[in-house]
């Protein structure tokens, strides 16, 4: 598979069905060559009693709520498994020549899986799939890109099998690792909400009629963005929130309660923006957007604070979420908010108009929690976890548990453990928040909200986009809160956010452009284009230049413009550097250069110079050969004055050198029209 055949990243929504309708198969194979295919090797698991789940779960439920408590809800059981690409499935050879490993996993009755992988080392290019059997979702391609801590998890696809393909080149020695170690079967219609209301014993994602959507709170539009849907490696449910810290450095943080996680295992996912689109009626969702993978940073029981590090910092989407203030303050709110999935449906909300009160949990210490008694709204199974705000819209606290009851108010209650108590926590960094939240020391008791913006060079709409025309530019940033707006057949079809830059210059010139010394795996489109987004031909791709850094090397026209689209392979982000070079393109002459003094030293000089008409910038050049002295490696100098010291400069007094100033016109950056 050739990295310029990727297909766009697919992931299970509630209306799972709709997303891949117009999708084959997840490769760019002739539909006679996949007829010739023998079917992949299947590995059947034992079947599972759903109901059986699904009335266990309910008897638990009740059993807790009679004890105060609310607890994760489950939404998949496990099975072990051991397949790899060695023990299982087989490979067959394409047209092409390159290696593709198919295996098909069946888990009887389930109504979704996912899988937990305890080996997952994708080498570059290689690509992995997933789809289910009537490919109505295709999840992938897995790139290197996807690679972190060895481990890795996909996300919950509807059906009872899968099916894997990995897509090695044709001669790589090295095709990476990948073993499935778990397989979550799923009994509760994730992706499939019209199946899951046929069975009455199937409450997921139907919560009681008193839970209220976020979308019926105008007021909680920008906290809503924080919120997330957490699913472990064990196959439970939980609510958690996105928090800012002090350093706001886009550190991906979620809070959530201990009681959530899965021990020591790093395979989450977490899906943000699943919600009702308007209020009433209440709708199921259609955009869900998630991020995987996560490292537990801190958990203490007492106060029931855990914090989680997630292995990037916001979804493979567009969708940037919002990272959420918080405060340690010991003072109980004057009134509060929640914000939930309650029995893992459509984020609701809930609201307390009085006073918080300070609370303990069971038998354990005092002051430990927030009790609040909501007037509109309630929470269920699936709302642990979820954050409560304070009457500054700042996070004090996860859910821990409560009672609930649509027909009573006043023995409803819900305990959230203080994120203040949580702060110091048990005094190690694994138990307390303080390590993590004020990560430079602050001391701070509140941290505001962040909604990071994309990059001002995001797309041609946006007034920061540079205009290039002059050489050389250099410039640096960061891709990581852009979109992804520029996909073209045949060269650019990764799902990477994307910058982009113009040049237009007053001369035939040639030009490179460079992404080399970059902080992540870059790759580079060239257009030439009518306006910013009128594309009228490719001019050039690269990968992989210079390491894992791009370059690309074109004849500029005078007068044309080009767009230059800087991004990630697959889905990376990260820092940049962008250089631009090429030959200058001279606006008129300097008349007079006048070499003023040389320093005691001799190894100084000082010249000046008459100014050149419309030049805003001089480029100064040294060389021996006074024929081709303005070279690129010549450069001395670029100064906006009509004069320049070149400080220890000469050898010796006999050295003899040819000097010429370059003038150089318009201004160096505008920004596009």
């Amino acid at each position: 598979m050739m990295k310029n055949q990727k297909m766009v990243l697919y992931v299970c929504m509630l209306s799972c069905a709709s997303l891949a309708q117009t999708q084959t198969a997840p490769h760019s194979l002739p539909p006679s060559f996949l007829a010739q295919l023998p079917e992949p090797k299947t590995v059947s698991l034992s079947p599972l009693d759903n109901q059986t789940f699904l009335a266990e779960d309910d008897a638990n439920f009740e059993l807790a709520r009679a004890e105060g408590a609310l607890p994760q809800g489950q939404l998949a059981r496990n099975q072990e498994v051991n397949v790899n690409l060695n023990n299982s499935g087989a490979w067959d050879v394409l047209p092409d020549g390159s290696r593709l490993w198919r295996v098909r996993i069946v888990s009887p009755n389930a109504t979704d899986l996912s899988l937990i992988y305890d080996q997952w080392r994708i080498v570059k290019p290689c690509e992995l799939y997933l789809y289910n059997d009537d490919r109505s979702t295709v999840v992938g391609p897995y790139t290197c890109v996807d690679n972190w801590d060895g481990t890795n998890v996909t996300p919950l696809v509807s059906g009872e099998a899968l099916t894997l393909e990995y897509v090695a080149p044709a001669e790589q020695a090295d095709i990476g690792e990948l073993s499935i170690m778990r397989v979550l079967h799923g009994y509760r219609n994730f992706c499939n909400r019209d199946a899951r209301e046929q069975n009455a014993l199937d409450g997921f994602g139907d919560a009681a009629e008193c839970m209220v959507n976020v979308n019926c709170f105008e007021e909680f539009q920008e906290e809503k963005r924080s919120v997330v849907f957490l699913v472990n490696a064990w196959g439970y449910g939980c609510t958690g929130a996105l928090l800012n810290n002090s350093a706001q450095n886009g550190d991906p943080l979620l809070l959530t309660a201990p009681h959530c996680l899965s021990g020591t295992l790093t395979n989450y996912v977490a899906y943000f923006n699943y919600e009702s689109p308007a209020c009433s009626p209440s709708e199921n969702g259609t955009d869900w957007h998630l991020m995987s993978n996560a490292t537990l940073l801190m958990s203490d029981t007492i106060t029931e604070n855990a914090l989680l590090r997630f292995s990037r910092p916001r979804p493979e989407t567009a969708f940037i979420p919002r990272f959420e203030g918080w405060n340690r303050d010991t003072t109980a709110p004057l009134n509060s908010f929640g914000i939930h999935h309650p029995m893992g449906d459509v984020k609701k909300a809930h609201q307390d108009f009085q006073p918080a009160t300070s609370a303990g949990w069971g038998s354990g210490p005092p002051n430990t929690h927030w009790r609040i008694s909501p007037d509109i709204g309630q929470a269920q199974v699936y709302s642990s976890g979820s954050p409560l705000f304070d009457e500054t819209s700042r996070i004090v606290g996860p859910l821990h548990g409560g009672n609930w009851d649509c027909d009573s108010t006043t023995s409803n209650y819900f305990k959230y453990g203080k994120l203040a108590a949580a702060w110091e926590g048990n005094g190690l960094p694994s138990g307390r928040l303080r390590d993590w939240l004020d990560p430079i020391g602050s001391g701070a008791i509140t941290t505001d909200a962040w909604q990071p913006e994309g990059p001002p060079n995001d797309s041609c709409g946006q007034p920061g986009v540079p205009l290039i025309t002059y050489l050389p530019y250099s410039t640096s940033g960061n891709t990581l809160f852009a979109a992804n707006n520029y996909n073209s057949s045949g060269c650019n079809t990764n799902s990477s956010p994307d910058v982009i830059f113009q040049i237009e210059l007053p001369c035939d010139a040639l030009v490179t452009v460079s992404t080399c010394g970059s902080g992540f795996d870059t790759q580079l489109f060239v257009y030439r284009v009518g306006t910013c987004a009128d594309v009228l031909s490719v001019v050039g791709c690269n990968d992989d230049f210079c390491g894992d850094q791009s370059q690309v090397s074109f004849t500029a026209s005078s007068g044309n413009r080009y767009r230059v689209v800087l991004e990630g392979y697959d889905t990376a982000w990260g820092d940049y550097v962008l250089n631009v070079s090429g030959q200058p393109c001279p606006v008129g002459t300097v008349e007079e250069l006048v070499i003023l003094a040389r320093q005691p030293s001799y190894n100084d000089i000082s010249l000046r110079w008459n100014a050149a008409t419309n030049a805003v910038l001089y480029q100064v050049y040294a060389g021996s050969d006074v024929s081709n002295i303005v070279q690129p490696e010549n450069l001395m100098v670029q100064t906006a004055a009509t004069s320049a010291i070149l400080p220890e400069f000469l050898s010796s007094p006999e050295s003899k050198l040819f000097f010429q100033v370059h003038p150089v016109g318009a201004p160096p950056v505008v920004s596009a029209p």
